[in-house]
């Protein structure tokens, strides 16, 4: 028996009027009864279904009478029936309980409220049949069948006219949208509760997943795979089956019944069967509307769970992980398009969609991009990176893992503002950071000499000579070599501790990666470049088809300034692309062949282009004595140019 709180003092009075409405589930011959008075009726559906499942019944000239009013014995028999336990009630002991005198129907059925905690044995005495349900004690009579917590958190304009002791009912299922508002935001507590509106509310129960379909019917649901004639294949979450649709059964969507071969894959499809396989109801109830709540994550299991759902556990975006019902013909979608379920496996990166109730109806997988750039900005939740000279940002989440070269796990308040990394989003979300090879991020230079504990870099032109920590890392290719397989000549960079002990070294691979660097000498006939790349000077052709960008724009090569910094990709050691960082705060060195008194601009030969620049109000102008030297005695000199802003700041004659 399961342990539900009683609520004192629970008095209903409805009445059975008419035996062969309700009662024992009865197998029946026909795949599906047609009533004569609900066609077209807002309710048709959840009544007809409800209907299938012998939970209502109609009036023996075939109608159903789906606006009159429902008494007490209705909405209990229905309610129990519904959550299944019809077979129990029918079996329980009616004696030592007191009934009102006119109650003659549905003793075993009152028995066993009172043991679920539906109803109170003080109060049976008092049930007066003859009085009609209204909402809020049907409200009450859900809550206690379900045994749901009370919510007192009511906003219906009427909330006040409900009594006190059943507002927490009335809240905990409205709360759950098993019954809903009125026009005008109203509760409406006292209305009459119609055979139809109980049709609707006990059909949420079950299309909702609070209760199983009530024994011996079963219910078949999933999405569309293939017809063939009268026979639908059906895939749900945990596989697919075969469904054959009798002659005498209508398939409808919404309320009209529509031929088997309209059915088009993927939709949702929904069966009621019985226990000899035949189905009684057959209806296509169309897509789950929006979601309530969404939440993203990261795969752990998907399981069997309670009334038909499945179990989804999910590492969410602060790292913790959670469970969540899924409903087994929730859309699966991968990338926006249609998925297979046997894609939803560990570690699959998945957007959920839930209902009011957190029940998932929707899964979006996402195929994990890769993207590379250079961080322009760096938050706490949140980066911002700039590839092919377009930024984006990208939300880091408490799943996010930082790595450099894959293999070495850092912090993510190690990553610096400037670095070279590899993403691995899922629509915005970042899961994986790796800090690149090949990427100047800390001293660099070239091997000179490799001693048993010792090493020396050139670094900047200078030889300097480090110990090397017996813990150290040595990185080349992604894979950690010995001391033994470096090599002189080799380009690294290195990490020092407080110790000025190498800690760590990466061998720079010239024939592949992205590096960043000041760009010394172009030349846009013979396509090749030079660059400084933390005092290591590094020459590279420039392929014929090679992107040049600046502000996400592409340009070309020769409107690049030697003295510009720049990130350049490289593949089989030619360059296929450069991004010009910054030149408009750098060093430019050309002849001056044109200075303009009046507009203050000097124009350079720079790598045999001219490049014009606008001189500041306080922009100093010297000889290397530190001499002021007047504008017009510039033109034909060599200079150096100071930019600041794409401005003049300072120029001085060679």
């Amino acid at each position: 028996m399961r342990q539900i709180k009683k609520f004192a003092g629970l008095v209903l009075a409805l009445v059975f009027s008419a035996v062969f409405f309700l009662g024992p589930a009865v197998a029946t011959d026909a795949a599906e009864t047609r009533f004569t008075d609900v066609k077209g009726h807002w309710a048709e559906q959840p009544i007809m279904e409800m209907n299938a499942y012998d939970i209502v019944h109609g009036y023996p000239r075939g109608g159903f009478a789906p606006d009159n009013t429902v008494t007490f014995i209705e909405a209990v028999v229905m309610i129990i029936n519904t959550i299944g336990l019809g077979d129990e009630a029918r079996r329980t002991e009616i004696n030592g309980l007191s009934y009102h005198p006119q109650v003659n129907w549905g003793k075993e059925y009152l028995a066993l409220a009172v043991q679920e905690g539906i109803l109170t044995k003080e109060g049976l005495p008092y049930l007066d049949p003859q009085r009609k349900a209204c909402r809020y004690e049907v409200a009450s009579l859900l809550c206690l069948a379900l045994d749901l917590p009370p919510d007192t958190e009511l906003t219906f304009a009427d909330a006040s006219i409900i009594p006190e002791k059943y507002r927490g009912h009335v809240g905990a299922i409205a709360k759950r949208g098993i019954m809903r508002g009125l026009p005008g935001n109203l509760f409406a507590p006292q209305m009459n509760v119609t055979r139809a509106q109980m049709c609707a509310m006990l059909h949420r129960l079950i299309e909702d997943g609070w209760v199983d379909a009530p024994p011996p019917m079963t219910r078949v649901i999933g999405r569309v795979d293939g017809v063939n004639g009268r026979v639908i294949t059906v895939k749900y979450m945990s596989g697919e089956r075969e469904v054959t649709i009798p002659a005498d059964c209508s398939l409808y969507r919404g309320n009209q019944a529509v031929e088997l071969n309209s059915l088009t894959s993927g939709e949702r499809v929904r069966f009621v069967m019985d226990n000899q396989g035949l189905v009684r109801y057959a209806c296509v109830p169309g897509e789950y509307g929006k979601p309530d709540a969404t939440i993203l994550g990261i795969v752990d299991s998907l399981t069997p769970g309670e009334k038909g759902t499945y179990r989804l556990m999910l590492q969410n975006d602060l790292g913790d992980m959670a469970a969540y019902d899924v409903y087994r013909d929730s859309r699966m979608l991968k990338n926006g398009r249609k998925a297979d379920y046997t894609d939803l496996i560990p570690d699959a990166y998945v957007k959920i969609g839930m209902d009011r109730n957190n029940r998932v109806f929707e899964l979006e997988l996402y195929q994990l991009t890769k993207v590379s750039g250079t961080i322009t900005q760096l938050g706490t939740d949140s980066l911002s990176l700039r590839a092919r000279g377009v930024k984006n940002d990208y939300r880091v989440t408490g799943n996010t893992k930082v790595t450099r070269n894959v293999i070495r796990e850092i912090s993510y308040g190690d990553l610096r503002t400037g670095d070279r990394v590899d993403l691995w989003i899922a629509g915005d979300a970042v899961l994986q950071i790796n800090l690149l090879s090949g990427t100047v991020i800390s001293s660099s230079g070239m091997i000179s000499n490799i001693y048993t504990k010792e090493i020396s870099i050139y670094v900047n032109g200078k030889e300097n000579r480090y110990s090397i920590d017996e813990n150290a890392e040595i990185i080349k290719d992604g894979e950690v070599i010995d001391l033994e397989k470096l090599k002189r000549g080799d380009y690294v960079i290195f990490e020092l501790d407080s110790e000025q002990s190498v800690s760590y070294i990466e061998v720079i691979d010239e024939e592949e990666g992205e590096f960043e660097g000041t760009v010394t000498a172009l030349s846009v006939s013979s396509r090749s470049i030079s660059f400084n790349t933390g005092g290591l000077e590094m020459d590279y052709s420039i392929t014929g088809d090679a992107h040049v960008f600046r502000d996400g724009d592409e340009i070309n090569l020769i409107e690049i300034v030697p003295g510009a910094k720049v990130h350049v990709t490289v593949e089989e050691h030619k360059v296929t692309e450069i991004v010009v960082l910054d030149d408009q705060n750098i060093t430019v060195k050309g002849r001056i062949s044109n200075v303009n008194a009046d507009t203050r601009r000097v124009t350079l030969v720079v790598n045999g282009y001219l490049h014009t620049y606008k001189l500041s109000d306080a922009a100093v102008i010297k000889d290397r004595d530190e001499k002021q030297v007047a504008l017009g005695e510039l033109e034909g000199c060599y200079a150096e140019v100071r930019l600041e802003s794409g401005v003049i700041a300072s120029l001085t004659v060679q």
